[in-house]
């Protein structure tokens, strides 16, 4: 299914060195990094792939359940408080011309810093960090 799928084709057009290819590349490349991720037990001599047991039983990262807290939109709405800032300073709107470039920068990095800094404690005590994706994509 994998063959076809890479190649685009029904799983019964698979021809024997597609297949091979990627039965190559599967136990070459994949199931070691997967294993180094600690995400799999992979025994080579044996030939077996296991989930380890705390990706088993709490799914891959993909599959966390989603954090109560809309990252997203937070910083979707400091990106437009950012831009309402910059153009009231710009338009010289009454009240923004109290502000500096130099403020707006300050006020924005922070709000953004303390941002970032909060939902790495929130995730982190809720035990959503993991380093699996980090030593995948290495």
């Amino acid at each position: 299914m994998v063959a076809a799928r890479e190649n685009e084709t029904a799983v019964e057009d698979v021809t024997d060195e597609e297949r091979q290819r990627v039965y190559i590349s599967l136990y070459q490349t994949h199931l070691p990094k997967l294993e180094t991720a600690e995400l799999i037990d992979y025994d080579e001599e044996e030939r077996t792939v296991e989930l380890v047991a705390s990706v088993a039983k709490q799914g891959f990262f993909w599959m966390q359940p989603e954090s109560r807290y809309p990252w997203n939109r937070y910083y979707a709405i400091l990106g437009v408080l950012g831009w309402v800032l910059i153009l009231g300073f710009w338009a010289g709107i009454p009240g923004f011309a109290l502000l500096s470039w130099s403020l707006i920068a300050v006020l924005v990095s922070t709000v953004l810093l303390l941002m970032v800094l909060v939902q790495y404690l929130l995730e982190e005590r809720a035990g959503m960090t993991s380093g699996a994706f980090e030593t995948l994509v290495e």
